[in-house]
């Protein structure tokens, strides 16, 4: 939840998906969807139902993001009750290169290169006079 707005879905889910055991994805899920009134909020309908067969860790957990999002939106996400890890070791670091620091890091190394070419540039328009 701290990293909702942080980083985009795609990330958030492989992350979640390649870290939590396939169980603890499942708990999760009927957890969230259990704290959420499906009457009052019929929008999360479709992510309420057990997902079975191949990509079912995925699927659940792009329903767990889904409906996140759709009780963030509705503004209501501080009416669900704090989920939190029973041990530091049981939450996940996102790696930097699926993270924004990613992005970051390839757009210094661009403009490094353009400073250099400018520099180059610079230099043998000053030489050439």
């Amino acid at each position: 939840m701290n990293k909702f707005d942080t980083q985009p879905k795609s990330t958030m889910a492989a992350v979640i998906s390649n870290f939590f055991r396939e169980g603890e994805i499942f708990v999760a899920k009927v957890t969230l969807m259990k704290s959420c009134d499906s009457v009052q909020y019929p929008s999360l309908q479709p992510f309420m139902r057990k997902r079975i067969g191949e990509n079912k860790i995925e699927r659940s957990v792009d329903d767990i993001l889904s409906a996140v999002s759709i009780l963030d939106e509705l503004g209501v996400l501080t009416h669900l009750p704090t989920f939190c890890a029973a041990t530091p070791s049981r939450v996940p670091v996102i790696p930097d290169e699926m993270s924004d620091i990613a992005a970051v890091r390839h757009e210094v190394t661009a403009l490094r290169k353009q400073v250099t070419l400018l520099t180059e540039s610079m230099a043998a328009i000053r030489d050439g006079q």
